[in-house]
């Protein structure tokens, strides 16, 4: 007996001899969601797509202050996450210094900051920017504490 499944555009099958691998389903179906092009998980955090392309997927998301935004490259050229003018933002640089390419992650940890700050970011590669209250131009995000 084959468990067969669709999310997002992926199939995926096990067999019934891989019974080990259906505790991991439930994780690869939210990996795989998130590659939907944004997924907020609450007491998790959310998940940004990196491209394919010069673009963050989705471009803004909120989340409680203290949990994670996880950034997944699926593009080959190079990307960063970067932050525009708040000091303690998102800063993939560190991490990646020659840039993030397709299969790299970057998780930041959201700072318990009051409701409503916001931190803009943009791919040092691919974009400028912003001024700190609003984004810059080409590849940018934003991200916001709830």
């Amino acid at each position: 007996m084959a468990y067969v499944g669709f999310a997002c555009g992926i199939l995926f099958v096990l067999e019934a001899n891989m019974k080990p691998l259906l505790r991991l389903l439930p994780l690869f179906l939210i990996a795989s969601l998130a590659g939907c092009g944004g997924l907020s998980i609450p007491g998790v955090g959310s998940f940004v797509d990196i491209g394919p392309g010069d673009v963050f997927v989705a471009q803004s998301v909120t989340v409680e202050g203290g949990e994670s935004v996880t950034w997944v490259s699926k593009d080959a050229d190079s990307h960063s996450v970067t932050v525009d003018t708040v000091s303690g933002g998102p800063d993939s640089n560190t991490n990646h210094p020659s840039g993030m390419v397709s299969g790299d992650t970057y998780v930041w940890k959201v700072p318990n900051a009051p409701s409503g700050t916001k931190y803009y970011y943009h791919c040092r590669f691919h974009g400028t920017a912003g001024n700190g209250t609003s984004f810059g131009t080409g590849m940018v995000g934003l991200i916001t504490v709830k």
